[in-house]
């Protein structure tokens, strides 16, 4: 499901809609992020909410960010002790507003 998620800004309430597929490395890692799905939600959420619209508008602002999902998306969840196989982040919705 997309993500929705209000800015803070200074100007007027501005919205980012987000579609994004996890492309991971092995059955394994699919498995495991299948399992999770509510805490990779919220994690990727966390990110999301602490962004502005500036962070996101530009290339080296979505390259941060899949770097940013990548690595949130990569940390174990308890009581797995090792973590995903993370090998992509896909933009499937793109739409601030």
């Amino acid at each position: 499901d997309p993500f929705k998620v209000m800015f803070e800004s200074k100007d007027s309430p501005r919205m980012l809609f987000l579609g994004i597929t996890l492309l991971p490395g092995d059955q394994q890692s699919s498995d495991s992020i299948d399992k999770y799905m509510p805490e990779v939600r919220s994690r990727i959420l966390m990110i999301l909410s602490s962004l502005t619209p500036q962070d996101v508008q530009t290339p080296e602002g979505k390259a941060k960010l899949v770097k940013e999902i990548t690595a949130a998306v990569s940390k174990p969840f308890a009581p797995i002790p090792d973590g995903q196989n993370v090998s992509g982040v896909l933009f499937t919705d793109f739409v601030v507003q």
